[in-house]
């Protein structure tokens, strides 16, 4: 399972993990916004920018947000930025994050477009 469908997973929106049909679609319509500041919330963190920062997203889900993690998910989201290049690429990255959880059925804010 990628690191992609574990964001899916810890937001309650399934994962693409086709050995499990229970976990293909959302049961219910996904606000990804509610749900992040929710785990945010529950945990204590304040200060997170999980709207702009791929870091603090992977970090407010439990997941691991690492350089290794996030050039994996880069890939595994096709992201065509330099890698060395890390604020270009953070911002592509997270921009795929929010595409790829609004295909999958995720709601997302107009102001984090």
């Amino acid at each position: 399972m990628g690191l992609f469908d574990r964001i899916k997973g810890a937001l309650g929106m399934g994962s693409s993990d086709a050995s499990d049909p229970a976990s293909e679609a959302p049961q219910q319509e996904v606000h990804i916004d509610e749900v992040l500041a929710a785990e945010a919330a529950k945990h204590g963190m304040t200060g997170l920018n999980y709207e702009t920062s791929i870091v603090d997203l992977l970090k407010v889900l439990g997941l691991p947000s690492d350089g290794k993690a996030r050039h994996d998910l880069g890939q595994e989201l096709g992201v065509e930025a330099n890698p060395g290049d890390s604020a270009a690429y953070n911002t592509e990255l997270h921009a795929k994050v929010i595409e790829a959880l609004e295909a999958s059925g995720g709601k997302i804010p107009d102001s984090w477009r």
